[in-house]
């Protein structure tokens, strides 16, 4: 005799591929933008742009996203563990970036992040493709059985490290920020610029990997 729950995983496999995609996100344990992400933050007297949103897979009952005075924001916050904070300080502009986070991504004061930037606090995958075909798998069974695709990922194998953005740094157009990554105070990331590597304050970097450009006058 077939079970319920096999019935549903057949029919899953052969519903239109749109239809399985519709019905894994509304039984997904994921909150997405307005208006579920105001449970998540504590915010000052910013302006969130319709844009902005957070995202928390497998949420737990805290705070993931602190927010201070004056700040305009417009990007997406995406917690895809249940895990880490995002603290944002006083005077900030972040254009339509994305802010991914696993242990901790803080920003200081009066810094602007160009759009299209991301920061990236962890590797998402195991450098051990025996892991990652894991990962394949058991997204390929969340998926099939109704749930937000990586509820069940391994972040045991991930490495992670935070990342933080002093005071008075400038983030340009399409900058990658991966982790572990301290940008110095008063520092400037050129567009289109990976950076793997501390930047040293009050200094220019750009390229991929960013490398010194040159240094800045001090205030």
């Amino acid at each position: 005799m077939i079970r319920k729950d096999q019935v549903k995983r057949i029919l899953k496999n052969i519903l239109p591929a749109g239809l399985v995609s519709w019905y894994s996100k509304r039984n997904a344990k994921v909150s997405l933008g307005e208006p579920f992400y105001h449970r998540y933050i504590i915010s000052g007297d910013s302006i969130l742009q319709p844009s902005f949103g957070v995202q928390v897979v497998n949420p737990k009952d805290k705070k993931y996203v602190h927010i201070g005075n004056d700040n305009i924001l417009e990007c997406q916050i995406v917690f895809e563990s249940g895990e880490g904070e995002v603290v944002i300080g006083d005077r900030v502009y972040i254009g339509n970036s994305k802010i991914i986070c696993r242990t901790r991504v803080e920003f200081g004061s009066n810094i602007f992040v160009a759009w299209d930037a991301y920061f990236y606090d962890h590797d998402s995958h195991s450098m051990d493709y025996r892991l990652r075909q894991e990962d394949i798998t058991q997204q390929l069974r969340d998926y099939r059985n109704g749930k937000y695709f990586i509820e069940n990922k391994n972040w045991d194998v991930v490495r992670s490290a935070p990342i933080k953005v002093c005071d008075n740094a400038w983030i340009g157009m399409s900058a990658i920020i991966l982790k572990g990554v301290t940008i110095g105070e008063g520092a400037v990331v050129g567009a289109g610029s990976v950076v793997t590597k501390d930047v040293e304050p009050w200094t220019v970097v750009g390229g991929n990997p960013a490398r010194f450009i040159k240094k800045l006058e001090r205030p």
